[in-house]
């Protein structure tokens, strides 16, 4: 997941809906000095329309404060900040829910502000979720896929927040989204991707050993969509500490053979954030047909940072080419601020003495 809080810069050109809505709140509140209702517009967006069975769909929002006040609101757990939540509904009513998360239970901690005529962007991949039977259902809920079978969907973000111990719940409009059955390829893909430990695998960043269909789609499947988030599932491992260096390092027992131990770690680094950093790039030049293409591309950037070998110019050029082809993403701030954080490390020039 993605998010940021960023400064107004042009509205997102890929918006599909967005609505205005007003706030007053105690986990969304205004400073003391002026607490009058507060104007938000929320735009939904995402590049795909159709997706397949059990898809993830990938969904960016922008929140504006068009109110005249600064707002202020509690971090969340795991970085979300926001207290936003998912809502995919089917057409027989069911539901799937996602978030938001807790909030964290101290009453001093860190705020997040969020001026007039800022942004803030979050981006969702919603793929697992808690299901909602419809009324007169026997089975309650259970967690379960977004996108079970084919049909129309809406989704729906929205937040609650609490005023004078009354809870207000606020919607945006329905984003609409066609789920068909895949083919082919395809169909033989999805019931590798389709298992709960493959889900979990996904969502729960605890969960170190990938299951087998996963590895079998990235190998087997790779140029289909399940195959596609497969690889870059997969491939992300190295970034979130929870790869198998000590499986890497049996895999290539004979390339490390005779090299000391500092040696041969430096030589192992290099070679899982190169491949890695090649997968990641192979998966965004797939664009439009993977739609975390930018995400492939800041993954990238951060496999040349990782690699023991100064790969800082590499890394740099791909974040401005995300910078340039992604500007209103969320991805594209995250790139902005290690774009910053390099310039600021980088050695001054050295210059030579003028000749008398």
């Amino acid at each position: 997941m993605i998010r940021h809080r960023i400064g107004l810069a042009g509205g997102c050109k890929t918006a599909l809906v967005c609505c205005a809505v007003l706030l007053h709140g105690a986990l969304v509140s205004a400073p003391a000095a002026a607490q009058e209702e507060l104007n938000y517009t929320i735009s939904v967006a995402s590049s795909r329309s159709v997706i397949l069975v059990c898809e993830p769909l990938v969904l960016d929002v922008a929140v504006r404060n068009d109110g005249g006040s600064r707002v202020e609101f509690p971090e969340m757990l795991e970085g979300v900040t926001f207290p936003l939540s998912f809502e995919v509904i089917g057409r027989d009513g069911e539901m799937w829910l996602y978030g938001p998360l807790r909030q964290l239970e101290r009453e001093e901690g860190p705020k997040v502000l969020l001026a007039p005529g800022e942004v803030y962007r979050y981006r969702k991949n919603l793929l697992y979720g808690v299901w909602r039977s419809p009324p007169g259902a026997k089975e309650a809920k259970r967690t379960a896929y977004a996108f079970p079978k084919p049909g129309d969907y809406d989704i729906r973000v929205a937040f609650r927040v609490v005023h004078q111990r009354q809870e207000r719940r606020f919607e945006s409009p329905r984003f609409k989204v066609t789920v068909v059955e895949p083919t082919g390829r395809e169909r033989e893909a999805l019931e590798l991707f389709r298992g709960t430990k493959q889900a979990e695998f996904i969502e729960d960043l605890t969960k170190r050993i990938p299951p087998p269909e996963l590895r079998r789609l990235a190998t087997e499947y790779p140029e289909t969509v399940y195959g596609r988030y497969a690889r870059f599932y997969l491939a992300r491992t190295v970034l979130e500490h929870r790869f198998d260096w000590e499986e890497a390092r049996r895999a290539r027992a004979s390339e490390l053979a005779g090299l000391n131990p500092t040696t041969a770690n430096r030589r192992l680094r290099e070679e899982v954030y190169r491949k890695t950093a090649a997968e990641f790039a192979d998966l965004a030049r797939s664009e439009p047909a993977f739609p975390l293409a930018d995400q492939c591309l800041l993954y990238q950037a951060d496999c040349y940072l990782n690699s023991p070998a100064d790969r800082r110019a590499e890394a740099v050029k791909v974040l401005e080419d995300l910078v340039a082809k992604y500007p209103e993403s969320p991805v594209a701030v995250e790139a902005r601020k290690r774009l910053e954080k390099l310039v600021k490390k980088a050695p001054a020039p050295t210059t030579q003495p003028s000749a008398p």
